[in-house]
């Protein structure tokens, strides 16, 4: 009884460990994923849209400035930028935005007529 024992605990083990591991790679790889502007990390996405928000959060490690920008198909993204960048954007700005993940990567604003 106690060889059946140790294999059912060496079982059990064995099968937790890799229920861990499984969730581990999962969560990691979603959060890089995200992180990393998914599908292609590489490449900022590119959309043409208008600032709609600008915004700070006071943190614990110092303030965070963003500003949420409207797509032209009326979707949403919240972005986060250096303050010298959210300084040189205003609500109602239109241009073209790239970002990567939540991360800023520049703006170019359109000819204004």
């Amino acid at each position: 009884m106690s060889n059946e024992l140790a294999a059912s605990l060496v079982v059990l083990v064995f099968v937790a460990s890799a229920a861990v591991l499984a969730l581990g790679y999962t969560v990691l790889t979603r959060f890089l994923r995200r992180w990393q502007g998914a599908p292609d990390a590489d490449e900022p996405l590119i959309v043409h849209g208008r600032v709609s928000e600008r915004w700070e959060e006071d943190r614990p490690e110092g303030v965070a400035f963003g500003v949420t920008i409207e797509q032209d198909d009326g979707t949403t993204v919240e972005l986060y930028l250096a303050g010298s960048d959210h300084a040189r954007l205003a609500v109602g700005d239109v241009g073209t935005v790239r970002y990567t993940g939540e991360r800023f990567r520049g703006f170019t604003a359109d000819p204004r007529p």
